[in-house]
């Protein structure tokens, strides 16, 4: 986290590109011209309607929008490179986008794997709190995201509050009275809603339908931009099922369904931090198998390079999501594939980790290892130091071909330059003979630990209590 300074190099130097600047055109003319052409529809919600066609858009009488191409590049433009996303107590930031890469552990599985008896269990707040805490002890999860939906947002949100000091990410549903409520959690933590728009504390994942907008989703969009709330908002194309089986007709579809929300949003509240979050997703029809390889890293790739190209903040990808029903080599191999494939293209952030069994499972062993392959990447996007002291060219004169391992500059250097994991090892062939168990076992063991020995420091009572009357207020 930063404090008042900028947060040092945490994104791969030089992006990976796929598409050539005339494919890239291509997808946004496209885009753009369905905006224009056809529009989105948004159900019926007066400021909404009011904001929009004084804007010049036009609206007919079955709620579907057109969208003037140049209202909507203008639009995305206004959209800030980065923003300050601060601690529960406002002290640390951490800054999201200008090349930074975020780690976000929001999964919104509606169940969970117990980290210390491995059960299956549906969600509840225990299991908010315990995942919660989970990645507030992992160092390299920058953001606490919802672990799990038990579909009471306001709940989830206090329990989350009570158990990470890090920024938070929520979501609110299709539910403007629940955002309503984390709002006033929020401003209950920060000391009033004054401080909150001052120092966002939380963001909030909206979540319209394919090309529709219900009117409760126009409403969170209003909420966020009154009160300084930066947004994601996201949408999933699952190619042959809800949209074209092809790469760049669910592009398409995703990036006309959450530009329209971006350009409300600035059109409210110009430079509100918005990010396009949509999730390209492809169903194999023989299989009916979800989460397509590589369909998904490729699209996502593309996403990227034309939102960068039109000026909105980008990034938020399920990139450890897997398929099996468990955290077991199948699904590390599919987590890693993901990673490997998504962080050499210096996206803003990395969300769903824990996810497995297509998102329906959170999987606490599968967020620690997320955690692990974050730290190798850091490690990674520090590149290589080439100073006189890494050259090291009088050692290399006096040793010539000798031994460097009694080299006072191999014990410096060797810390410093080397990466240790702790579950993915670079150990000797005889350690690997004598290891009694695989990487998931290894982590089995390691949860108890870290969440026995990782305390958050509690809320005080006062504030405490506001919390639960509020969701106490929620419920009735």
């Amino acid at each position: 986290m930063g404090s008042e300074k900028k947060t040092g190099v945490r994104a791969f130097p030089n992006r990976m590109e796929i598409m050539s600047p005339q494919a890239v055109d291509r997808i946004i003319d496209v885009t753009l011209g369905y905006l224009e052409d056809t529009g989105v529809k948004f159900d019926k919600h007066e400021q909404t309607y009011d904001t929009l066609s004084g804007a010049g858009c036009d609206i007919a009488e079955d709620g579907m929008v057109q969208f003037p191409s140049d209202l909507v590049k203008e639009s995305l433009g206004h959209c800030p490179d980065s923003y300050k996303w601060w601690n529960r107590e406002g002290t640390e930031y951490v800054e999201y986008g200008s090349g930074n890469t975020c780690f976000i552990s929001s999964c919104w599985a509606p169940n969970y794997i117990d980290p210390y008896t491995r059960e299956k269990r549906n969600g509840d707040q225990e299991g908010i709190a315990i995942l919660t805490k989970l990645s507030d002890a992992l160092p390299e999860i920058d953001i606490s995201g919802i672990p799990i939906a038990t579909g009471d947002f306001v709940a989830d949100g206090a329990t989350m509050m009570k158990n990470t000091t890090k920024p938070v990410h929520f979501g609110a549903g299709e539910n403007a009275d629940a955002l309503r409520g984390l709002i006033e959690l929020g401003s209950a933590i920060r000391g009033g809603g004054d401080a909150l728009r001052e120092k966002p504390y939380f963001t909030l994942h909206i979540n319209p339908e394919l090309l529709r907008y219900p009117s409760a989703i126009s409403e969170q969009i209003q909420l966020c931009a009154e009160n300084n709330i930066p947004i994601s908002i996201a949408t999933m194309g699952i190619g042959g099922l809800s949209s074209p089986i092809t790469m760049s007709g669910t592009l398409v579809i995703c990036l006309a369904t959450t530009f329209p929300g971006i350009v409300l949003a600035q059109l409210l509240n110009k430079g509100l931090p918005c990010t396009e979050a949509s999730t390209p997703s492809f169903m194999d029809p023989a299989t009916a198998g979800i989460r397509g390889i590589p369909e998904n890293a490729l699209t996502d790739m593309a996403k990227l390079e034309v939102c960068r190209k039109l000026g909105p903040l980008v990034g938020q990808l399920s990139a450890f999501g897997a398929i099996t029903p468990e955290f077991n080599q199948d699904a590390i191999a599919k987590i890693t594939w993901d990673f490997g494939e998504l962080a050499t293209c210096s996206f803003d952030s990395f969300l769903a980790i824990g996810a497995v069994d297509t998102g329906l499972v959170n999987s606490p062993h599968a967020t620690v290892y997320a955690d692990e392959l974050a730290s190798m990447a850091r490690r990674v996007w520090r590149g290589i130091p080439v100073d006189d002291d890494a050259f090291a060219i009088d050692i290399i004169k006096s040793v010539g071909s000798g031994m460097y391992l009694t080299q006072t500059h191999t014990a410096l250097h060797a810390r410093k330059d080397l990466w240790r994991g702790k579950y993915i090892k670079n150990i000797s062939l005889d350690a690997w003979e004598n290891e009694k168990m695989d990487m998931a076992d290894r982590i089995h063991e390691d949860l108890a630990k870290i969440l026995d020995s990782h305390t958050v420091e509690p809320l005080s009572e006062p504030l405490q209590k506001a919390l639960s009357d509020i969701v106490a207020k929620q419920k009735g």
